[in-house]
């Protein structure tokens, strides 16, 4: 069982994985992320199949980014239910270039 240990000024989170692909995201994942993302959680949507409607929808419910964020996930997260994998985010932020926010939220990945 790998265990990582994820820190940032405030928060440190424990992470227990034998397999990305069976990890589901977790509320904790989804707070780290989106202090991260700022304007980029509209990229990592896309990313994740939300349409330009969709997003859209989301900065007309809130002008804050970070708020913007968490819906986003969060509804990405309720739609996919177990779908919703470290594994699948990781990829994801690795495809929109934010490869850095995937290690500070999810430590080093490591291939078996």
């Amino acid at each position: 069982m790998k265990i990582s240990w994820i820190t940032n000024k405030t928060t440190m989170l424990i992470h227990k994985a034998k397999d990305e692909s069976s990890v589901c995201v977790t509320k904790e994942h989804i707070n780290e992320l989106v202090k991260r993302l700022a304007d980029d959680w509209k990229k990592l949507g896309t990313e994740l199949g939300f349409s330009e409607d969709d997003m859209k929808d989301t900065e007309r419910k809130t002008d804050e980014k970070e708020a913007q964020a968490n819906r986003m996930l969060t509804v990405w997260i309720e739609n996919e239910a177990d779908k919703a994998t470290v594994e699948l985010l990781r990829s994801a932020l690795k495809e929109i270039g934010e490869e850095v926010i995937a290690t500070e939220v999810f430590g080093e990945h490591e291939d078996s």
